[in-house]
């Protein structure tokens, strides 16, 4: 990928956003930390679950590297 000086993952993040969401049957709100795109030499997205609490997601967050 092409160094743009800008993030270029708003497709991967909506993914994570629909996957995670299912997972944790709650609502979940996606960041991207890193990009290739704008110079790292990885993407990272960390993932949090916001809204209803469910007893079978002990982990709220999840980065994904």
């Amino acid at each position: 990928m092409v160094n743009i000086d800008r993030s270029n993952c708003a497709i991967g993040a909506g993914i994570f956003e629909s996957i995670f969401s299912k997972h944790f049957e709650s609502e979940v709100l996606v960041d991207e930390m890193k990009c290739v795109a704008k110079g790292d030499d990885h993407c990272l997205f960390n993932i949090k679950k916001v809204g209803k609490k469910t007893a079978t997601s002990p982990k709220s967050t999840i980065e994904i590297i």
